[in-house]
């Protein structure tokens, strides 16, 4: 079922690039097991000798056909950056602003009858884009920094 399952992969379109896998890689669209049973136009006007030009033709441009596929690809990873990118809300700490940190064992959320959160912790330093140096409320800094993606702003 493997071999099914990636003839499909390879030889349906992308919605980034508009061509299948196959046809960038081959420089030519596949034939199909149904073309083969039940004959295309493409299948009937089959002839050798045209053929040879018509692939010589088509390998020539493929150059230009990948990098027309790679801007589509560009362009298209671009959309979905600024679709997700209008529902995310930025975060910045300051040094002093208290935070909760998310409580974690081992990689994997507590059970759900556990807190979630911890703390309340004071932000040190920001180190990078989105990584803090926290202290706890005895003045202690914690091992190491944590990413804001695991912090919540704490309202007293």
């Amino acid at each position: 079922m493997l071999d099914e399952v990636l003839w499909a992969y390879r030889t349906t379109p992308r919605e980034a690039t508009q061509h299948t896998p196959y046809s960038l890689v081959f420089g030519m669209e596949a034939v199909t097991p149904l073309e083969l049973v039940s004959p295309s136009l493409r299948i009937e006007t089959y002839s050798e000798e045209d053929n040879d030009e018509a692939r010589r033709l088509e390998l020539d441009l493929i150059s230009e056909v990948r990098d027309k596929a790679r801007i589509r690809t560009m362009e298209y990873q671009r959309r979905v950056k600024r679709a997700f990118d209008k529902h995310v809300a930025p975060k910045h700490f300051q040094p002093g602003d208290l935070v909760l940190r998310k409580v974690t064992v081992a990689g994997q959320q507590v059970g759900k009858l556990q807190r979630a959160w911890d703390g309340p912790y004071r932000v040190v330093r920001a180190r990078g884009v989105g990584s803090y140096e926290l202290e706890d409320s005895t003045g202690n800094t914690l091992p190491r920094p944590w990413n804001i993606e695991h912090l919540r702003k704490f309202y007293i």
